[in-house]
């Protein structure tokens, strides 16, 4: 079974920055220490049977299970390699093994396998896993740390740093980066504790992001909780996308793993630790829910936000669609609540309300227009468009407020659209006391005919002066000119 959620879109302005760390950290110890685990282990195994060592032990371990449980002894234990794994999970045979109590001092090659033992364990050492991977019958906090950052194969690798990236982000994304990486690692330290706990004296390394990976997806279902999710599922063959509370998903993951470890006694895959990351993982997003503030609500709810956008949306194309234009602009409305620049939402809301030319609603939405900030050529032909438009329709006639002129008159220059800034100048100067910058205002409409050799350039500077006398503005134009 694969279940994975896939409910909303990386956002590239804010990257996961730990989430790629982690999954390029890995990747880079995979390769630069690890690449060459596999002929390190088979050189291994060779020296085991090559030098008599696994007649010494694999005849006694046969023997062993022919005592404790003969079921075991199936045909695939008559394989001497597959045997020889068989007992290094053996805990209970391995402990007696290297405490003397299988092979003991008085055996006649006591000696000899004492040295083909220790220099077997030698080889083993020098393959990254073993040497590095937690071993539960010789536990180091360095291991306990280093585990989390090894893989058995390139599939164990990129197989987690799937669900690492896919689970990562989102994590990372509602709890910041430093509390994220923190509850990571915290994560693959319980995972490892209850692991240890159910195999206390393995001598097979535990390797693998898994168990941190599992607390982050631990972490989501309890982060998310009861807000509906998309996730994508795989049973055999079957596969569907399907929402559901995102809780949900703590329940099947721990029961997946649940049954595979009961399912699959003796596999190489730790189960264990899988449902070790789960627990710790929603128990720290439990106690981050309940006893701080690092959670992002707003990110938690970014997605059922987006859903009512859609929601929304729709519904208002179709009171478009319907000519209920009143009903349509009032949903508009909402939709610029969490979208206030949006500029088709603007178009719409203009289109809805130039029906009723002469009410306040008409009025304000064509200020809303009016008073984008500059920005790319879209809202720079939206805003002449819809000024000379609402110079035609406005009834009984245009609002044009202060902050609309000292917004439009700078565009209009930039733009080269001099009759339609010479209009607003001019209504400026009527009224010049609600103007502080109307020397500015002026100055600049003057030099921007200038740059284009316009004869009124002259004019405007010479009212500049006569009106505006004892501005810096007018002082710079009769240095520079001559006016």
């Amino acid at each position: 079974m694969f279940v994975i959620p896939f409910d909303r879109r990386l956002d590239w302005r804010r990257p996961p920055l730990i989430t790629l760390a982690l999954i390029l950290i890995n990747v880079v110890v995979f390769v630069l220490f690890q690449a060459q685990d596999p002929q390190r282990l088979q050189t291994a195994v060779d020296y085991y049977h090559d030098s008599g060592l696994g007649t010494l032990e694999l005849p006694l371990y046969r023997d062993y299970l022919t005592q404790e449980d003969p079921s075991q002894l199936d045909e695939q234990l008559n394989q001497d390699d597959m045997l020889l794994w068989t007992m290094l999970r053996d805990e209970h045979f391995m402990q007696r093994l290297r405490s003397d109590q299988v092979i003991a001092p008085k055996h006649a090659e006591y000696a000899r396998w004492q040295a083909l033992r220790t220099e077997f364990d030698h080889q083993l050492e020098k393959v990254s896993s073993f040497r590095w991977g937690y071993i539960t019958a010789r536990p180091s906090w360095f291991a306990a740390l280093a585990h989390m950052f090894l893989h058995a194969d390139w599939a164990h690798l990129l197989g987690n740093m799937f669900f690492l990236f896919a689970v990562g982000f989102l994590v990372e994304g509602a709890i910041g980066r430093s509390v994220y990486l923190l509850s990571y690692l915290l994560s693959g330290f319980g995972a490892l504790g209850l692991y240890a706990l159910v195999e206390p004296v393995s001598s097979i390394p535990l390797v693998g992001a898994s168990g941190a990976i599992a607390g982050l997806m631990g972490m989501y279902a309890v982060l998310f909780g009861r807000r509906r999710i998309s996730f994508f599922y795989f049973i055999l063959v079957y596969f569907d996308y399907v929402k559901a509370p995102a809780i949900v998903l703590l329940g099947l993951w721990l029961a997946f793993e649940l049954l595979q470890y009961l399912w699959e006694p003796g596999s190489s895959v730790a189960y264990m630790a899988h449902i070790g990351g789960l627990l710790s993982g929603a128990v720290i997003a439990l106690l981050l829910k309940r006893w701080t503030s690092v959670v992002d609500q707003d990110y938690l709810a970014e997605n059922e936000q987006s859903q009512q956008q859609t929601a929304l949306y729709e519904q208002m194309l179709a009171k478009m669609e319907q000519l209920d234009f009143a009903e349509a602009a009032v949903l508009v409305e909402q939709l610029l609540e969490t979208q206030p620049s949006d500029i088709d939402l603007l178009r719409r809301l203009v289109a809805c309300r130039r029906f009723q030319p002469a009410s306040d609603a008409y009025h304000q939405a064509v200020q809303r227009v009016l008073l984008l900030p500059a920005g790319d050529p879209l809202p720079d032909d939206f805003v002449l468009e819809t000024y000379r438009s609402y110079l035609q329709l406005a009834r009984p006639k245009p609002r044009l407020t202060a902050a609309t002129v000292r917004t439009l008159v700078p565009r209009f220059i930039r733009l080269q659209e001099f009759s339609d800034a010479e209009r607003l100048v001019r209504l400026m100067l009527m009224n010049a006391e609600r103007f502080p910058e109307a020397a500015a205002l002026l100055a600049s409409y003057a030099n921007g005919l200038a740059r284009q050799q316009n004869q009124q350039a002259h004019h405007y500077y010479q009212l500049l002066i006569e009106r505006f006398p004892d501005s810096p503005e007018a002082a710079l134009v009769r240095q520079l000119r001559k006016v």
